[in-house]
């Protein structure tokens, strides 16, 4: 019963301190997607192999921008005398998910998670603008996963199923993005012998700019729709973030991160001030990783029935 309080108590802390840290940068305990994007991985070499090696891809790319937030703490840990009497308790084998904890490892992991934290406090949080921009960084790498996975998907998509081209030009809004003149597409027979099969979304895609948040919540949705049941539904809290994420990105790349007031007017973040750096939280980060896997699951749910056959007349 007194390891149990102890456990609770300690937990407590490790909480707390989690909370404050994060409300300033990242902390490895944050949650994350990739075990549920590495069994999806793993499934879709059966489920869907034509997709297989892009949904490994964004993940693998995803996973970089959680590498990146806790490199400093892989340079500081090394280190950092007060975990040095810590480290020879640990077993290698709490490091395996599958080897069940007992109440003596908890106890020695929450030692040793809050020490880590407590050491590399004061470093880290000593500096606040480096901090920031590593933030800046992994808020592009994320986005970056998403617009690759999206493209690719969308070439492979079209490339098998030509169909859905035309319920990206039925809607107004993606026919100014998507639509080619009559005089290219006469260019583009040409120049493939009269033979586009197997090319189209190749074709369509090329120089087109995937990059945009808006155009990613309204293509898809269009694209598959009639082709599965799945739908194409992220939640609200789901769509705020991916919406965040995408304009943060745009901000940082193209404004080197300084808020500006289309940002203000784009989005509901009403911590940021006009004409300062846009400031992000570990948990900024949390719920950008969270969006953009949930996106990318979607995606990857309804790209796949483009291989299988279905009683769709747009086959």
């Amino acid at each position: 019963m007194n390891n149990e309080k102890q456990e609770k108590s300690k937990d407590s802390d490790l909480s707390a301190l989690v909370d404050e840290l994060e409300a300033a940068y990242w902390v490895p305990l944050l949650k994350t997607p990739f075990k549920g994007l590495d069994t999806i991985e793993a499934r879709s070499q059966v489920d869907c192999p034509e997709l297989h090696q892009i949904f490994a891809s964004f993940n693998s790319n995803l996973r970089a921008a959680k590498d990146l937030l806790e490199f400093p703490y892989l340079l500081l840990t090394p280190f950092l005398p007060e975990l040095r009497p810590l480290l020879p308790k640990v077993r290698p084998s709490l490091l395996d998910d599958d080897v069940p904890l007992t109440e003596e490892d908890k106890m020695q992991m929450i030692d040793l998670v809050t020490a880590t934290l407590k050491a590399t406090k004061e470093p880290l949080m000593g500096r606040p603008r480096e901090l920031q921009l590593l933030l800046h960084q992994a808020c592009i790498l994320i986005w970056s996963a998403v617009e690759t996975f999206s493209k690719q998907t969308f070439i492979e998509a079209v490339n098998r199923r030509p169909s859905l081209y035309n319920k990206v030009v039925a809607v107004p809004e993606l026919k100014e993005r998507f639509a080619l003149s009559n005089s290219t597409w006469t260019n583009l027979l040409q120049e493939h012998d009269f033979n586009l099969n197997g090319k189209l979304g190749t074709i369509i895609a090329a120089n087109r700019d995937f990059s945009s948040p808006q155009l990613l919540k309204d293509l898809f949705p269009a694209m598959f729709k009639g082709l599965s049941s799945l739908g194409f539904g992220l939640d609200d809290n789901q769509w705020k973030a991916f919406w965040e994420l995408g304009q943060r990105r745009h901000l940082i790349a193209h404004r080197c991160g300084v808020v500006d007031k289309e940002y203000m007017n784009k989005t509901s973040d009403e911590c940021q001030q006009v004409g300062k750096l846009l400031q992000l939280r570990g948990r900024d980060l949390g719920e950008a990783l969270g969006a953009a896997a949930g996106f990318a699951i979607l995606l990857y749910g309804n790209a796949r029935y483009c291989w299988r056959e279905t009683k769709s007349s747009d086959d």
